[in-house]
């Protein structure tokens, strides 16, 4: 039985991550009816409802919910395995999965890195620039195998992840030049919410910053440009006559594209960063091997 429901589960999650019966249909290249079949299957086996079907689609129970974030892990070991065979038959190939914030990945990142694949040539490192508490999920659900920045400890660790805390990062708003309060020696927090912001997509503090500024000034925070883009992101900044909230060490970044510290920061917000991985991610050498050398590069 057990094997007969692993084999069910592909199409599961498929399902589960498109939320609909055509589209997993399409991917694994069989009817709509036989994916059906094979959903009610697994649904009979388990014996509950693991999909609500709606007129837009299908969406998670919560017993489907369950099985997704197992399913997930289960895909990944199995992934894991396949890898740690092929280091033994001296086939090292695979892929590691990180996400990181800029600090991370513009400092620490690229020469730990270079390190852990001059060790193991064979294995592929996706290295993504993301943002806090999505990457941290992501991880939990092993979609990532790491994820570095900002972060809630308590959060990380409520998901059963391991994290290894770093520094401790001061935020700095940026502006050019000529922006009204770049040379300002006396800024209210009211100030900073009376002109426009540009927001990069991940910044894991940003919402932490708007919530303090909205609180503190009684009035929104107003965003004219958002990217995904950090280049993009600094360089509307600078042409816009923008503000950018960005952590301490990127100060040197933010100068390359004309922008620099308010002479006055009004913010007196830090927040944690260090990295975070599942508790099994060790197993996988050239993991074991990054992790250790963040652990050693954090602790210079």
């Amino acid at each position: 039985m057990l094997s007969h429901l692993s084999a069910l589960l592909p199409y599961f999650i498929s399902v589960a991550e498109t939320g609909s019966l055509t589209a997993a249909s399409r991917a694994h290249a069989i009817t709509q009816p036989a994916l059906s079949r094979r959903i009610h299957q697994l649904e009979t086996a388990l014996g509950t409802a693991l999909f609500r079907r709606h007129a837009r689609g299908m969406s998670l129970t919560s017993a489907g919910e369950v099985l997704l974030r197992r399913a997930r892990l289960m895909q990944i070991e199995t992934q894991r395995a396949i890898d740690e065979i092929q280091l033994l038959k001296g086939e090292g190939k695979g892929r590691i999965t990180i996400s990181a914030g800029p600090y991370w990945c513009l400092t620490i990142l690229p020469e730990v890195v270079a390190e852990v694949t001059r060790t193991y040539p064979g294995f592929t490192f996706d290295v993504h620039l993301a943002g806090a508490k999505p990457e941290v999920d992501a991880v939990a659900s092993g979609r990532y195998d790491l994820y570095a920045g900002g972060f809630d400890v308590t959060y990380c660790r409520g998901l059963g992840l391991e994290v290894v805390q770093a520094a401790t990062l001061s935020y700095i708003v940026f502006a050019p030049p000529s922006h009204p309060l770049a040379d300002a020696i006396d800024i209210e927090l009211a100030e900073l919410a009376a002109h426009p912001w540009v927001q990069y997509h991940g910044d894991g503090a940003w919402p932490f910053i708007v919530e303090t500024i909205q609180r503190q000034a009684d009035r929104p925070v107003s965003v004219q440009v958002s990217s995904d883009s950090l280049a993009t992101t600094l360089e509307q900044a600078a042409r816009g006559a923008c503000l950018m909230g960005l952590s301490q060490p990127l100060a040197d970044l933010a100068a390359r594209f004309g922008l620099r510290p308010l002479a006055c920061q009004p913010l007196d917000f830090q927040f944690p960063t260090g990295f975070c991985y599942g508790a099994s991610a060790k197993d996988l050498p050239p993991l074991a091997l990054l992790i250790e050398k963040l652990e050693a590069a954090v602790a210079d």
